[in-house]
């Protein structure tokens, strides 16, 4: 057996004692008329017979009036129209009941019948007890001694009979009666009324803590044993106090007033002394509306607590007085300190032009925060978010259109926050390529990595052109076409990686390797292509090679087109060669020194197949010897050089086989009889862009359209 049902029995032990009481009532409604549902402020829901709907709260204990039911009645519940559930009576003492409701609240209900025969109608709800705690119109959780305290229970659904406890624990324990007001054992309409003219006045009450709560008493309120939930609330003393939400701030930092005091009173609010750096912003919570001041009279509100906004522009340490003009000499103050609006950067100290990197630092007061560069101010970079603990971060990529124009420059920059103590400088760098191959020489169906640096870039493209020129084998397919890539490079570390794949079957030889950054601003050449090259559509004109005629060139003329390409432009070019196949080898044989007139006679070694041209020259500082070729067979080449009318001097005989492999020696060309004592060794042979370069390759623009 639960408590209810022993509450419930208990009750009904009672009933012989208040019987009179009961027939006396149910005499009364009888000759009333029945008026439905309805609380006498006894232990039950009185449910009489009557067209009219009757509310009915889960928890209550119902009784059927016997003058209305001379008969057992029964309930039924209906859903969509069909019967659900039914709830018969219990008979005591020739009364009819039901015991502590429990019925779900969706469904129709009515006594001995259906919905369009039935002689009593019934709405199920869940009790309802709110509460707040209110000076007029306000919900508060602090007031002062002496203030008018309302209880706001609007919305509850008990009947206004019922009678309730308002539970007040204080300082010194419950609180029964106060100043002729009584809290326990008070109906629902007296709880009610004190929202209004019945407010709890608080005069001569304690100062401290209190909390406050409704509690059902089920005897005398048809059953129900319920509580609200409990409200705190601090009462404090009438006289004049302020206080400040914090006593640290920073320069233009809002800081909340709180003052409390005897409701009714003149005040007046001001800094002290009055300092034009201290101000009342205008309309901000209770200060005046429409003017921003250093000081302003108002009156303590009907709860005895005001609030207002003060702001400081400048650093130093104020006090806050309030006066309260009602009583003699009282007053109170609040000393601020204000401290400066402070930034603090978190940047690299070098960035690459070009490179993406996070502005960031923390400030000490703001929501946000707009930093120039070098005085400029651009939109990615104004008021910035602060987020809860002070830090703020933006992303910037260097390279971007939006991105501020010291970005791009190479030197130092300084940022600033505006409005904020705080600045940093930062050096812009320009970016630069370094590369390395793994392997100068790689076999075909193996493999080879090309791994470097490219500050400044987010990728880099490599192309590698054969032997042969643009139309020779690609490196990696049995396409006869050059080799095309990019690769990314890493944020942090500026590094990148390539594998490439050797193909099986392609031309043996020496392959061009070439890596190209674009530089900081992201776009090829000297008028900006979006792209470098395009292997489907070589003539693509949205790219930077596109202007040129490629398929017909030779390795040599391909480092001449991409010299002028990157001319007047920031890309960066970086070569280098690797060997595919077989080591193949080309030498020439030391010359004796020779007389003007005799024959200069050439000699080598070529591991190129037989018939293979070897390009001869023999060049002095002034003077060239006709070039000639030669012929590799049984893996030797030779050829003879007319010396009639070359000067005397020191010449440089090359020999060129057309794989890119190139071999020198000297040679001395004297007078006969004349003994050679010195002479110029210029050697006239040709610049190199090998290695790593910035846009200045010594080689004469061309045009190739």
């Amino acid at each position: 057996m639960d408590k209810r049902e022993e509450r419930s029995r208990s009750k009904k032990a009672i009933l012989g004692v208040v019987l009179a009481t009961v027939v006396l009532a149910s005499v009364t409604v009888a000759m009333l008329g029945s008026i439905g549902a309805s609380s006498t402020g006894g232990p039950c829901n009185i449910i009489a017979k009557q067209t009219a709907v009757q509310t009915v709260l889960i928890g209550q204990d119902l009784e059927f009036s016997n003058t209305d039911w001379s008969t057992a009645p029964v309930v039924y519940r209906y859903v969509s129209g069909n019967l659900e559930n039914t709830y018969p009576v219990t008979e005591s003492g020739g009364r009819y009941y039901i015991n502590t409701v429990n019925w779900p609240t969706t469904g129709a209900y009515y006594v001995n019948g259906n919905s369009s025969d039935y002689e009593a109608q019934l709405s199920v709800e869940d009790p309802k007890v709110p509460l707040t705690l209110k000076v007029k119109d306000r919900e508060v959780t602090t007031i002062a001694r002496s203030t008018s305290l309302n209880i706001d229970v609007g919305g509850i659904n008990l009947f206004d009979e019922d009678k309730v406890d308002l539970v007040i624990i204080g300082p010194n324990g419950q609180i029964t009666e106060k100043n002729g007001q009584i809290f326990t054992d008070i109906t629902v309409a007296t709880l009610k009324s004190m929202n209004g003219d019945n407010a709890i006045d608080t005069t001569g009450w304690d100062i401290g803590p209190y909390t406050f709560q409704v509690k059902t008493k089920p005897d005398y309120a048809c059953g129900l044993d319920l509580s609200s939930a409990k409200k705190a609330l601090s009462i404090i003393e009438g006289t004049i106090s302020i206080r400040a939400d914090t006593t640290e701030v920073t320069e233009l930092t809002v800081v909340r007033l709180t003052v409390t005091g005897v409701p009714g009173h003149q005040i007046t609010v001001k800094s002290d002394p009055l300092s034009q750096n201290a101000y009342f912003p205008a309309g901000l919570d209770g200060n005046p509306m429409g003017v921003t001041t250093q000081w302003f009279n108002d009156t303590i509100d009907d709860d005895g607590t005001m609030t207002y906004a003060v702001e400081f522009n400048a650093t130093g340490f104020y006090t806050i007085r309030v006066t309260d003009w009602a009583e003699v000499d009282s007053y109170d103050t609040v000393d601020i300190s204000v401290i400066e609006r402070e930034v603090i950067f978190d940047v690299p100290a070098t960035i690459v032009i070009g490179d993406r990197f996070d502005l960031k630092g923390t400030a000490n007061t703001g929501y946000t925060v707009t930093i120039a560069v070098n005085g400029e101010v651009v939109q990615k970079l104004s008021q910035i978010v602060i987020d809860e603990n002070g830090e703020f971060s933006e992303e910037i990529d260097t390279s971007a259109c939006d991105a501020p124009a010291a970005f791009k420059v190479p030197g130092l920059v300084t940022l600033t926050a505006c409005g904020f103590v705080g600045s940093t400088t930062v050096f812009m760098v320009r970016p630069w390529l370094t590369a390395s191959l793994s392997t100068d020489t790689v076999e075909p169906g193996d493999e080879f990595t090309i791994s470097g640096t490219a500050a400044g870039s987010q990728q880099v493209d490599i192309l590698i052109v054969a032997p042969k020129g643009y139309s020779g084998s690609n490196i990696e397919t049995d396409q006869n076409q050059m080799y095309y890539t990019s690769t990314s490079v890493t944020q942090t570390e500026h590094t990148f990686y390539k594998t490439i794949s050797v193909c099986d079957d392609l031309d043996n030889g020496r392959y061009l390797v070439m890596v190209l950054s674009p530089g900081s601003d992201g776009v090829w050449g000297m008028y900006g292509y979006p792209r470098l090259y395009n292997p489907h559509h070589i003539r693509d004109p949205d790219t930077a090679l596109g202007e040129y005629t490629l398929d017909t060139r030779a390795q040599t003329e391909m480092l001449e087109i991409l010299g002028d390409m990157i001319a007047l432009s920031d890309d960066i070019i970086w070569v280098d060669y690797v060997t595919v196949g077989e080591q193949e080898t080309l030498t020439l044989d030391p010359i004796a020194d020779v007389v003007t007139g005799d024959s200069l006679v050439v000699t080598g070694e070529s591991s190129r197949k037989e018939g293979t041209t070897i390009w001869l020259t023999v060049k002095g500082r002034y003077y060239e010897i006709v070039p000639q070729a030669a012929y590799v067979s049984d893996s030797t080449f030779n050829a003879t050089f007319d010396t009639t009318g070359a000067p005397p001097g020191v010449y440089t005989v090359q020999a060129l086989d057309g794989s890119g492999r190139t071999a020198t020696t000297k040679v001395l060309i004297y007078t006969e009889g004349v003994v050679p004592t010195s002479f110029d060794t210029c050697a006239g042979s040709y610049p190199s862009i090998m290695g790593t370069h910035n846009g200045t390759i010594t080689i004469q623009r061309r045009q190739w359209w």
